[in-house]
């Protein structure tokens, strides 16, 4: 993602924390979730993943 102009810290901890509760820990959920915020940043043209983009990419993509 460095390769693409990233920075490092795409994700604020409370997005991260917030994809954990959502995920249950599970491995496959929580990349789901985080792929899906990913896309939904790019599409809205944002730098960085924050709690509500994580709710809204939660309720735009239904996830289970």
């Amino acid at each position: 993602m460095s390769a693409a102009g990233a920075g490092p810290k795409i994700f604020d901890p409370e997005a991260k924390d917030l994809i954990h509760d959502y995920g249950g820990s599970l491995p496959r959920q929580l990349n789901n979730i985080a792929t899906a915020c990913l896309i939904n940043a790019a599409a809205a043209n944002l730098e960085k993943i924050n709690q509500p983009m994580v709710n809204q990419t939660i309720g735009d993509f239904q996830l289970p």
